[in-house]
């Protein structure tokens, strides 16, 4: 299944977030499940840490690329 992630959404999926519901946590770690996530998600996290809106734990790109890399 093809799950489209917002940008709030995938903020809390990188973070491991209490506030994703277990249910949707299902669906995120199925094995067939495949994420997808709009560029507009990435510039708009890019933008929000830049203004310091928003922490990351590492480069934006390094995020995306373990995240690309999760089972």
């Amino acid at each position: 299944m093809k799950l489209l992630l917002d940008t709030h959404t995938f903020i809390w999926w990188d973070s491991q977030s209490r506030q994703l519901p277990s249910d949707m946590l299902t669906l995120l770690k199925h094995p067939e499940s495949q994420l997808l996530v709009s560029l507009v998600s990435f510039w708009e996290i890019q933008i929000k840490a830049h203004l310091g809106k928003l922490e990351l734990r590492a480069p934006l790109m390094d995020i995306i690329k373990q995240q690309g890399n999760r089972p």
